[in-house]
């Protein structure tokens, strides 16, 4: 069992027993404080320390002390949950009841001291530190160094300290390296931290468990960035691979790292795959990991992966947390789906032994309120005071907003009596009620009681100041509006994004395009974070500046923020719209493919449309080739209209083989019906060869498609056949006395080739090689036809190869002799299948014969030609020279037929059969 769901089962025992009224000795809690600070229950840690306390004042000091260990878990959760003073207050407890603090817990508060900058807490942890009788270590001094490293007195009084406590080459320990490289990446200074990190790899390369601590924080760093955070997020990457390649194992504490880095980026993708990943590795992931998932699936709206991965969570025996279910919860409810939210608070938490708190109910309150159910928010209010639970700000808030949006009147009366007489109103409740007259349509007594507000120093929400500018802004008040931001921000309130975007609106309705450039330039030194809204009103801007470099400025940083939505199609859109913007445009499509943009439709289309006006023929299909793949959502399959369009296009360029490549790209997608303008434009070319190799990929389609792939077979062919020309033209050569044949070679090579093609299809194709063997027979040269001849015989090599290519033998054959009358080329035909397949044949392998179909073929081709000589040649030396062992009674049939033959075109040559079998006979 492991550790995490031991302490789960720990932490459920003690829930049991609370809610039995049982109450807990100190000594029981300690096992409990050291399960939750295994769970990362933070604040449930200081409740037990709490509690601990109460008891040891009601109970004396007949009570044992807490252990050193408990003691580093209250001080780690103070710590967590940013409580430095009330964390130093527990080493003042500590000696107080004459107890040695761990060293351990002396460096968790130096290490958050050197993270705040506090450089007075640090000192003095150092005087606690060489106060007591510890053994300080090579970690312990890295700490303080990097705490004290633009302090050199304090650090000279260091370099002292080491040297008491026999640490004179401390800067060679690997403990000095790990713990100086962590605390750097923890206190953000990455590029020190990786410079030092690649030292000490380059010092101590087989210290795995110190290199992989190491490597753990700089990439816990680097994914934190909010500056450069393509770049970031790449030299992570990299830095896992590195890691991986010089044989050091990412553990759970590197996979959660990475997971928690790219769900905070918004790349679910990469989240799910790191998942993937861990379990591969045989690692067990904890609630921690699936925590993070749950809430990235919740944040990213895929409720498909949400449920899967609880699904695996239930499946590995982990015991869900209230976190994790809450999690769940508003996930369903995002989606619209309060009934499921509703059977996890009804089932679930009961089955894993929880207690909704508040924050469950609000969830469920909220659902229905997005609904606009009031029913359902008034039952789980009732449900939330059946449960001796008080509704809060935020209770009432959202039970507010439900009716606001429902269109009760009756909010405003409900506000003062509430928030008047039973909660003190908060800054969200007042914006609620400022909202509520807004929706009312009130918009003078809004404005007027948001202005009162202020003017009383109320902090109002940002978002209520956004609902009253637009209200302004739509209604035309934009002096209004203006004015509101300015008195907004004369606060000191931060303004949002959204009243960034309304305020951006405001200025490019009256084309100041420049005032929303400085204003989108100023954000980032205001420490705002861009939306894709405002985003695309600075696109706007520089659209109307006529500025394509701006724009491609700002999607740079649409992709380093991962802010990309549907801000591709708005990029592509405004630089196709300006001149001199060919280059952004192509960079444009390398970026969304270099990304793996899901695309869609609108967005395929704009890039499309945007290419083709400029004539980039190459980006054009390096785009193409991404709408065929999966990154891209293979959109390039449900857009038969741009599709089309690209045909034009491509068609337009008048380069075969920028036709042919097209063409190769589109054959994936299985529209095949999309192919009659290609072929077309082939067919006008006389490109055979092109021709003949599409005809091939087609001919060898073994998808759903086949009815289509068969009618553009048809075409194929036809068009191969009309671009051969197969009548031999005689004209004398001018420079000499002879004629010249001016059939092309490449006519020749074309319809070999297209024959030979044939021959190799699987069984299925029988069908395409008779087709051609027809067309070929009808049109080609002699020469053509014997060279497909002795192609056809080279594609035999087993009897199965013989009954399969029986019938084309006998075609060739009944040509030759019977619609070419050519019994010359009918001879040739014969004697090159006779030589032939002896020579197939081998002690090992089974001899090959005529079959007798094709036999009786060339013998009825003799009797068409009268020719007797062939028939008597037929019925006694070419028969007796092995085939009887194939043909067997067939072989007398031949015979007996070629006697009858021969006495009906030749009477006098009959006798010379018949003797020729009796002597063999005899012998």
């Amino acid at each position: 069992m492991s550790e995490e769901k031991v302490a789960e089962d720990l932490r459920s025992v003690a829930l049991v027993m609370k809610d039995r009224g049982i109450e807990l000795e100190v000594s029981e809690r300690e096992p409990i404080i050291l399960a939750l600070r295994i769970l990362r229950n933070w604040l449930e840690v200081l409740a037990e320390y709490e509690a601990t306390k109460a008891q040891r004042l009601r109970v004396g000091d007949s009570v044992s002390p807490l252990s050193p260990t408990v003691y580093e878990c209250v001080v780690a959760a103070f710590l967590k949950t940013r409580q430095a003073k009330e964390a130093v207050a527990v080493l003042v407890e500590m000696e107080r009841h004459e107890i040695s603090p761990s060293l351990a817990t002396y460096h968790l508060i130096a290490k958050d001291a050197a993270i705040r900058n506090d450089l007075a807490t640090a000192k003095d942890i150092l005087d606690r530190l060489a106060r007591a009788d510890v053994l300080i270590t090579a970690s312990s001094i890295a700490i303080f160094a990097v705490a004290f490293r633009k302090d050199p007195p304090l650090l000279d009084r260091l370099e002292l300290l080491a040297r008491q406590h026999n640490l004179d080459s401390y800067r060679e320990s690997t403990d000095f390296a790990e713990a100086t490289v962590t605390l750097l990446a923890h206190m953000g200074v990455v590029d020190e931290a990786y410079d030092r990190l690649m030292a000490a790899k380059d010092r101590h390369p087989f210290q795995y468990a110190k290199l992989l601590a190491m490597y753990t924080a700089v990439i816990r760093s680097l994914l934190r960035q909010t500056r450069n955070m393509d770049r970031a997020e790449k030299m992570a990457d990299g830095l896992f691979t590195d890691m991986k390649e010089s044989g050091i194992r990412p553990n759970l504490r590197t996979f959660t790292v990475l997971l928690h880095g790219y769900i905070k980026r918004g790349a679910l993708a990469k989240a799910i795959y790191v998942y993937e990943e861990l379990v591969s590795a045989g690692l067990e992931p904890d609630s921690t990991v699936f925590n993070l998932l749950l809430r990235a699936c919740v944040l990213h709206g895929d409720l498909g992966k949400m449920e899967e991965i609880y699904t695996r969570l239930i499946d590995r025996g982990l015991r869900p947390t209230l976190q994790m279910l809450t999690s769940l919860m508003t996930g369903f409810i995002w989606f619209g789906k309060v009934e499921k939210a509703v059977s996890i608070f009804e089932n679930e938490l009961g089955r894993s032994h929880l207690a909704p708190d508040l924050v469950c109910y609000n969830v469920l309150i909220l659902g229905y309120g997005l609904r606009g159910n009031t029913e359902g928010c008034i039952h789980w209010w009732n449900r939330m005071l059946e449960a001796g639970l008080a509704p809060d700000a935020v209770s009432y808030t959202i039970f507010l907003q439900t009716l606001s949006k429902a269109g009760d009147t009756s909010v405003e009366t409900i506000f003062q009596r509430v928030f008047t007489t039973e909660i003190e109103p908060d800054r969200q409740a007042y914006g609620l009620l400022v909202q509520d007259r807004v929706r009312r349509g009130e918009l003078p007594a809004a404005t007027q009681l948001f202005l009162k507000l202020l003017a009383e120093g109320m902090d109002m929400p940002s978002a209520t100041a956004a609902v009253l500018i637009k209200a302004h802004h739509l209604a035309n008040d934009d002096p209004i509006a203006r004015d509101l931001v300015k008195r907004f921000a004369e606060t000191g309130s931060v303004l949002s994004a959204q009243i960034y975007v309304i305020f951006m609106r405001i200025l490019l309705k009256g084309r100041q395009a420049a005032d929303v450039i400085r204003l989108w330039q100023g954000m980032e030194k205001a420490g705002i974070e861009p939306t894709p809204a405002i985003h695309r009103e600075v696109i706007r801007a520089f659209t109307m500046e006529r500025k394509p470099e701006g724009i491609w400025a700002v999607a740079q940083e649409m992709r380093g923020r991962r802010t990309f939505w549907n801000g591709w199609r708005n990029v592509v859109q405004a630089l196709a719209t300006l001149p001199k913007a060919s280059s952004y445009l192509k960079l444009t499509c390398q970026a969304i493919a270099e990304d793996g943009v899901p695309l869609d439709l609108p967005l395929c289309d704009s890039v499309i449309a945007a290419l083709i006006a400029i004539e980039e023929g190459e980006a054009l299909l390096e785009f193409w080739t991404y709408c065929l793949s999966p990154l891209g959502g293979e959109i390039a399959r449900k857009g038969f209209k741009t599709r089309r369009r690209l045909h034009r296009f491509v068609l337009g360029f008048d380069d075969p083989k920028f036709v042919e490549r097209f063409a190769e790209l589109s054959i994936r997608m299985e529209q095949f019906a999309d192919w009659q303008d290609l072929v077309i434009f082939m067919r006008h070319r006389g490109d055979a060869p092109t021709l003949v190799k599409w005809w091939d990929r087609v001919a060898r389609y073994s998808g759903s498609r086949q009815a289509d792939a068969l009618r553009l077979l048809d075409t194929l062919r036809g068009a191969v056949w009309s671009c051969v020309s197969f009548d031999a033209k005689i004209v004398a050569d001018s420079h000499a006395d002879t004629l010249v044949d001016t059939r092309s070679t490449a006519d020749i090579v074309t319809a070999q080739t297209m024959f030979s093609m044939a021959l190799a299809l699987p069984q299925t194709g029988q069908k395409e090689l008779g087709r051609i063997t027809d067309l070929l027979l009808c049109d080609g040269s002699s020469d053509l036809v014997f060279l497909c001849w002795q192609d056809l015989l080279q594609a035999i090599r087993s009897p199965d190869d013989l009954h399969r290519l029986c019938d084309t033998l006998s075609s060739f054959l009944k040509t030759a002799f019977i619609a070419r009358r050519d019994a010359t080329l009918g001879h040739r035909l014969w004697a090159s299948l006779q030589s032939f397949l002896p020579t197939t044949s081998s002690s090992h392998i089974q001899p090959l014969y005529v079959p007798m179909e094709v036999v009786k073929t060339y013998l009825r081709c003799l009797a068409f030609c009268e020719d007797v000589d062939g028939m008597v040649h037929l019925a006694t030396r070419t028969l007796a020279t092995g085939y009887t062992l194939k043909l067997g009674k067939g072989a007398t049939e031949i015979v007996n037929a070629t006697i009858d033959l021969v006495s009906k075109k030749c009477p006098e040559r009959t006798r010379e059969v018949a003797t020729f079998w009796q002597e063999r006979d005899q012998r």
